[in-house]
């Protein structure tokens, strides 16, 4: 029977975790390691790098390695590698690919479905290009909800970015006169 697995497509690392016993297990890589970098490489004779490989020669060969990709999903951002064209779905799509190896590897089974997380501040354009760097594998993406959960006071986001329903709610400095700030931070001056 073929499982599902959970993916984090991190900007510098990506994690892999599939449900054993009810309880979430991070998958380690072909490296041993439990994370994997998010790094693409292109050797010089056509092989693709993936993770820690082509992390490990990216000093060597710097204008063939590419880093960070994530920050550029869902805009027209392209590199060209010997005279091909790669979009970031396409550098995302080599990520996803090789953490779907690892995982098949350890589970000893075929993977068919996966739900890979992204970030809750990702727009629109930038979930459909994380969907289409997993439909070239079997995983679908899902939006993750935590980001905005972390920081109390923070609402998710809605509406313009000028909205102010968007910005803290620390009503209780906006009160304190400017000069007054420190004080009533150290907990010095404050009358009711």
């Amino acid at each position: 029977m073929a499982r599902a697995v959970g993916i984090d497509l991190g900007t510098t690392n990506s994690v892999v975790s599939v449900l054993e016993g009810g309880e979430p297990s991070v998958i380690t890589n072909a490296e041993g390691a439990r994370t994997t970098p998010s790094v693409v490489a292109f050797a010089k004779n056509g092989e693709v790098l993936v993770g820690e490989v082509a992390k490990r020669q990216a000093v060597t060969n710097v204008d063939r390695t590419i880093r960070s990709v994530k920050r550029h999903m869902g805009t027209d951002w392209k590199i060209d590698i010997d005279s091909k064209s790669f979009n970031p779905q396409q550098m995302s799509a080599f990520i996803l690919q090789k953490l779907k190896r690892d995982a098949e590897s350890y589970l000893g089974e075929k993977v068919t479905d996966a739900v890979i997380t992204v970030p809750a501040y990702f727009n629109d354009s930038e979930r459909q290009a994380t969907k289409e760097a997993g439909d070239r594998g079997p995983e679908r993406p899902a939006h993750r909800q935590r980001a905005h959960r972390r920081r109390p006071g923070v609402r998710p986001r809605q509406g313009r970015p000028d909205d102010p329903r968007l910005r803290p709610r620390w009503r209780h400095l906006r009160r304190v006169p400017p000069g007054d700030r420190r004080r009533r931070r150290r907990g010095e001056g404050h009358q009711r």
